[in-house]
């Protein structure tokens, strides 16, 4: 359903790990250290065709941030808030308290038409040939 046919966790420098990965094709980024643009832009230089990045935010800023960036590249995105609450004691009794929310922001390259040009920004030569698969059930997906 996700598209993740294999999934290769990798603890390093986000920013150096990208450089040396295979081009990928689906993205989560759980954190930035303070580089998101960068970090963004490194992941955007290489993602393959009908590939997703999805990132996680805490902050409004990094929530705006993210979404500006993706704007500014003509990149479609989509955001989902998730909440979470925990049970807590009062009294004989239990009451659920809220933590802070996280937004999961997901961005997407448009797909190209077929026999379209390829476009100025991008370094790749590669052709989906029309495979792509625009989801109507779920806006923004592309399988």
């Amino acid at each position: 359903r996700f598209g993740a046919r294999s999934v290769t966790p990798i603890a390093a420098d986000a920013l150096e790990a990208v450089a040396t990965l295979p081009d990928p094709d689906r993205v989560f980024i759980g954190g930035s250290g303070g580089r998101l643009e960068p970090l963004l832009e490194a992941v955007r230089l290489r993602l393959r065709p009908g590939g997703r990045v999805v990132l996680t935010a805490v902050t409004l800023d990094t929530l705006h941030r993210a979404r500006s960036f993706w704007k500014r590249r003509g990149w479609p995105s989509a955001v989902t808030q998730i909440q979470v609450s925990r049970s807590t004691a009062i009294g004989d009794s239990e009451r659920l308290e809220a933590l802070n929310p996280v937004f999961i922001v997901e961005a997407w390259p448009e797909p190209r038409p077929v026999g379209a040009d390829s476009d100025s920004d991008s370094d790749s030569d590669t052709d989906t040939g029309g495979d792509t698969d625009v989801r109507e059930d779920e806006p923004g997906r592309v399988d």
